[in-house]
């Protein structure tokens, strides 16, 4: 996560909302998300859940939770750690902080999705401006 004033996250997160997650990702958009993920899958043994957050919330933010936490938070709570191969892998964007992180139960699968999720990461940096 690049490093931004607390001051300025604070607010670009206490005006974020739910809408913005459509503005930038139409039915569309996700749907071929979906679509590339599934036919990823079939080449490889990975598990991939996408998530897109619009913001935290503000005491999250006072409570200096970081991007990477939350998707560690996630990564637990939709139990994406909990796959028959032990491989599942969490691609996490947070659209206030105009970040993305990627989470793997196993390490060896860093590799797999390094050159990937690099590419979306610049993909999603550049449409965000």
């Amino acid at each position: 996560m690049k490093r931004r004033h607390p001051i300025i996250r604070f607010f670009s997160h206490l005006v974020s909302n739910p809408w913005q997650v459509k503005r930038h990702f139409s039915v569309a958009a996700l749907r071929n998300i979906e679509q590339a993920i599934t036919a990823s899958e079939k080449a490889h043994a990975g598990e991939i859940r996408f998530v897109v957050e619009a913001g935290l919330h503000p005491l999250e933010i006072l409570n200096k939770k970081t991007p990477k936490k939350r998707a560690l938070e996630l990564f637990g709570r939709l139990n994406i750690w909990d796959t028959e191969l032990n491989n599942g892998v969490l691609i996490y964007l947070l659209l206030a902080d105009r970040d993305v992180d990627r989470l793997c139960k196993n390490a060896k699968m860093i590799e797999l999705y390094e050159c990937p999720i690099n590419r979306l990461h610049m993909i999603y940096c550049i449409s965000l401006g």
